[in-house]
């Protein structure tokens, strides 16, 4: 039986800028041409985009978000871990909507990144918002989702090299974990910054995770294919080496969200590859385990 199933989600903006809402597609479509078929559902769970005029981005965002929850909340009715695909870190929203309805106890978030998405400023667009709402800041209907199952001291970002004042205060203020992309590039080993987060986590008292990947976090030059791309980012086997340290801990594995594949920029289908490797990476190290 297949442990894991997969759900594509569309973007949540009015107007898609660029190529990536052919990203979740063609990601699902590498996974099931794969060796993981065993694995994983053979079919994806697809989210429908909501009808817009792009006139209310916010009630646009709120309506996938809960059309997001749902789905992933079917997945995990049927006891498997949920692998959701989707154009931009708004995703998350929904994902943990459905993760929060689930437990009854606090869970921890490691995210992958560019940018934190702690922004607060209601006219910025709502992925640069998506972690800010889910830990309740910002319109209500949305951060009721996941708060207050989620918490700041529960919360780890690793790699964010493009962080507003505004972020850099709260980031301050809430002592989140952050390892910048600097500081995860320039250390000896993978292994320990793995470690000393579980360490931090565990402490914390929370013994499940679930991870996303916002594929902007690798630099430009060996993952092309984003959005926005920043330079300054991790290489891939960096990368890959991290997602395997977090699918193989101590933890229950909750699931994993990937974001922000875009095919039209990518090279070679360089990023394609890497997207594909961490999700192998993922359902390989973490296929022995199952949710509860």
């Amino acid at each position: 039986m297949a442990q894991f199933e997969i759900v594509c989600v569309p973007n949540a903006g009015a107007a898609t800028p660029s190529g990536v809402e052919w990203g979740p597609t063609a990601l699902a479509e590498r996974v099931f041409a794969s060796r993981l078929a065993p694995y994983v559902q053979d079919t994806c769970r697809s989210v429908e985009p909501c009808a817009s005029d792009g006139s209310d981005d916010l009630a646009e965002a709120a309506a996938l978000a809960r059309s997001t929850r749902d789905e992933v909340a079917t997945v995990l009715r049927a006891r498997r871990i949920p692998i959701v695909i989707g154009d931009e870190r708004s995703l998350v929203l929904g994902t943990l909507g459905a993760i929060s309805a689930a437990r009854e106890r606090p869970f921890a978030l490691v995210s992958f990144g560019a940018r934190p998405g702690l922004r607060v400023d209601p006219t910025e667009p709502i992925s640069e918002r998506a972690l800010a709402l889910a830990l309740g800041r910002g319109d209500p209907d949305l951060c009721a989702l996941v708060h207050p199952s989620l918490e700041t001291h529960n919360v780890a970002l690793l790699g964010p090299r493009v962080v507003s004042p505004d972020e850099a205060r709260w980031l301050r203020e809430e002592a989140i974990w952050l390892y910048s992309s600097e500081e995860l590039s320039a250390a000896s080993s993978a292994i320990d910054i793995g470690e000393r987060t579980m360490m931090m986590l565990e402490a914390n008292g929370v013994r499940d995770l679930f991870l996303h990947v916002d594929l902007e976090v690798l630099d430009p030059a060996v993952g092309p294919g984003v959005r926005q791309p920043a330079p300054g980012g991790l290489d891939g086997d960096r990368l890959l080496k991290l997602v395997s340290y977090f699918s193989t801990t101590r933890f229950e594995n909750l699931g994993l969200a990937l974001s922000e594949y875009d095919p039209t920029r990518d090279r070679a289908s360089t990023t394609l590859e890497l997207a594909y490797g961490v999700i192998e990476t993922f359902v390989r190290h973490s296929s022995h385990l199952y949710v509860r």
